[in-house]
């Protein structure tokens, strides 16, 4: 702390409190911010305290660097002493500026309230029924707000790009935004918008503009559940298609009714020029051409890599990109050349017709699970 921030040298003292050491920058008389270590459900932690001021408290692996520790303490105390708002990117508890917190700056901005960034840091404190803090680890990298009383997730895939869901509580499930839809007004072929294709600026107005200029499509919308009442969410939200009949998990379902389903999920995902076709190619598009895996036999690279050469054969004019609808698994290295060939496997469950990403871009495509954090 005094070799990067000199100016704070007189202000800066090693304290003992309740057993613990505390790196302490006096704000006031009486009044200070910490660093210290601290064990939440006995995980050691790294802890920035504003105990007397407004800001909450950032926790951080206990493998952070010590630079980043000073610097988030600093800027704590900076932001104590000048009487300003706690500067970005520490404001998100991240220690570098990135597109998910200049997307924060810009929603706050906006007066779009930012419950959270997951990027680089993805520890946080949770006071739960207790009211004990414990550790909660969050995965992926997105930013979650509350915009007109909704939940919305913006989510920046390092395969997908930008991808946008909602979170709708009456049915315990988060709906898709089509982002090139609702920006741009036409629809992409595959989920997502690429990273670059659009403006931080022009997401940010979108989502202070509010729901009614969202066009969420997701299958826990009313409007597709009305569209489409096989389609509901349940307990996990995950997607499920059941018939309209009283077949259950258990039952057969026939051929055209798992190709069906297959087809509604897809769709409602994001793939936005397939269509149903015919008995030797059940669903066509421009984009993609569909292999059907329906052996218990593992898909190995080999297995993949003669897809994918169908699948670049099968175009037109333009390659066509590869989607695996398989009822067996897959091999890492089979799955992680998929991601390289920019292609898709999922694994479809016959008993109930849900469909389950196997390589990183089908994992992608799918929606969040469960609920929003409170905390």
């Amino acid at each position: 702390m005094h070799d990067r921030h000199p100016e704070l040298i007189e202000r800066t003292e090693l304290k003992e409190s309740n057993g613990y050491s505390v790196l302490r920058i006096a704000v006031a008389e009486h009044d200070g911010v910490g660093l210290g270590m601290v064990h939440l459900k006995r995980t050691p932690v790294w802890s920035v305290m504003d105990p007397l001021g407004p800001h909450k408290t950032s926790i951080w692996p206990i493998s952070t660097c010590n630079e980043v520790l000073v610097d988030a303490l600093h800027a704590l105390a900076e932001a104590r002493l000048s009487g300003c708002a706690l500067a970005s990117p520490w404001r998100w508890q991240e220690s570098e500026p990135t597109d998910l917190t200049e997307l924060a700056d810009l929603l706050d901005a906006k007066e779009v309230t930012v419950r959270r960034v997951v990027g680089g840091n993805r520890y946080f404190m949770a006071s739960e029924d207790d009211d004990q803090p414990k550790l909660k680890i969050l995965n992926g990298n997105y930013v979650e707000a509350e915009s007109h009383d909704t939940v919305v997730r913006i989510s920046l895939t390092s395969h997908l790009g930008w991808m946008m869901h909602v979170y709708a509580p009456e049915l315990n499930g988060w709906g898709r935004v089509d982002l090139g839809r609702a920006l741009e007004r036409r629809r992409l072929p595959v989920p997502g918008v690429p990273r670059g294709q659009m403006s931080l600026s022009s997401l940010a107005q979108l989502l202070a503009d509010g729901p009614a200029t969202w066009e969420p499509e997701g299958p826990w919308s009313p409007e597709a559940l009305e569209e489409t009442p096989r389609l509901y969410a349940d307990l996990d939200g995950q997607i499920s298609l059941f018939p309209d009949d009283t077949r259950t998990h258990s039952d057969h379902l026939s051929a055209d009714w798992i190709v069906e389903s297959i087809h509604q999920q897809l769709r409602l995902l994001g793939f936005n020029d397939i269509e149903k076709g015919d008995v030797d190619n059940p669903l066509q598009s421009d984009t993609f051409h569909f292999v059907w895996h329906d052996r218990d036999k593992t898909l190995y690279t080999s297995d993949v890599q003669r897809f994918n050469g169908l699948a670049a054969a099968a175009g037109d004019e333009l390659p066509k990109r590869l989607i695996v609808i398989s009822r067996s698994e897959v091999s890492k290295p089979a799955a992680s050349f998929a991601d390289k060939a920019k292609a898709f496997i999922f694994r479809c469950d016959p008993e109930c017709g849900r469909l389950y990403g196997l390589n990183s871009r089908a994992e992608q495509v799918m929606p969040p699970h469960g609920e929003p954090q409170q905390w």
